[in-house]
């Protein structure tokens, strides 16, 4: 009985082997899911049907508890079935003869093309300290982070898709700022470990990082958070975190770097191409995707400069 969630042909997005990151990519669409669907028909109790998961490594020992724990007065156990191929139209056997009364079928386009509500979020985020009996440390805003903290940028650095020069850059920043704001580097996901992820992501409200889905880790982030993307060769303009964070109150810079010398030197193949050209090719894709780059620091320090500016009288004033 209640209102159904069935993940069938869009159940290969839910990776739920994947680490942090590339997991809340998955989620999301499903965690607003869950809270719209309670809004309106508050009644009701929700029920999924899912594919089995993989079997999860130990350093995602809380992973179930930090999903459904904040949502367990209302939602069911999951009734699963085996994992199935991408772009299978079929719903396996298991699931054939089950009875709904109401199903909603979820489309991974959900992510980011109707899911915005911040208070989807922050209610989840409520959830997810309790697991942790962290109790409250999610901060309200930008301002009580800093308070909480002292002011910090933080340099997301990547183990691949990284810049060659990020210690040039974090010398030149630090020597932009007052002593008394520290600038550090650190990497989601360094440790693959769920809890440190969203740990690091919940003290941070200045982020300067490459394109990739640790940025993923902002939504917990205080609202008033400051985003720098850097896009290299192949991922330019991508829409995804604008718009992510846009819905969850931050501000956001963007910033598309040409320097391509790096990438090429290390795929070959990829000189002379567009991204599009590139994109269609699978070697040449998923070299770049992993490959390193070169910051162009000079055209890049006026949009982080802009950055600071704004969080220095935003944030830490």
């Amino acid at each position: 009985r209640g209102v159904t969630v069935a993940l069938v042909d869009a159940a290969w997005h839910l990776r739920l082997k994947e680490q942090g990151a590339h997991l809340w990519i998955a989620m999301w669409p499903l965690i607003s899911v869950i809270h719209q669907a309670r809004r309106a028909i508050p009644e009701d109790v929700l029920n999924f049907v899912m594919p089995q998961p993989a079997l999860l490594r130990d350093y995602e020992t809380h992973l179930w508890e930090i999903l459904w724990s904040p949502f367990r007065a209302r939602v069911n156990e999951p009734i699963y079935f085996p994992q199935i191929s991408r772009g299978s139209p079929y719903i396996p056997d298991s699931v054939k003869f089950v009875c709904f009364e109401r199903v909603i079928s979820m489309d991974y386009t959900l992510c980011n093309k109707k899911v915005r509500a911040p208070e989807d979020v922050d209610e989840w985020k409520r959830g997810v300290d309790q697991v942790f009996g962290w109790r409250g440390t999610f901060y309200k805003d930008c301002r009580a982070a800093v308070r909480a903290n002292g002011a910090i940028i933080h340099l997301n650095h990547r183990v691949t898709r990284k810049a060659v020069n990020m210690d040039a850059l974090l010398e030149r920043i630090r020597k932009e700022v007052p002593k008394d704001i520290d600038v550090m580097t650190f990497d989601f996901g360094g440790k693959w470990n769920v809890s440190d992820d969203i740990l690091i992501a919940k003290n941070v409200n200045f982020m300067v990082s490459t394109h990739g889905a640790g940025i993923m880790n902002a939504i917990f982030m205080p609202k008033g958070s400051h985003l720098v993307e850097i896009f290299p060769f192949l991922f330019y303009g991508s829409p995804f975190y604008k718009e992510l964070v846009a819905g969850l109150g931050f501000l956001y810079w963007g910033y598309n770097e040409t320097d391509r010398s790096i990438q090429e030197e290390a795929v070959p193949s990829s000189k002379g191409l567009t991204e599009k050209e590139c994109a269609a090719i699978d070697a040449c894709r998923v070299n770049i995707k992993r490959a390193n780059y070169r910051l162009s620091l000079d055209s890049f320090m006026p949009i982080v400069s802009s950055a600071i500016r704004s969080w220095r009288e935003k944030c830490v004033k």
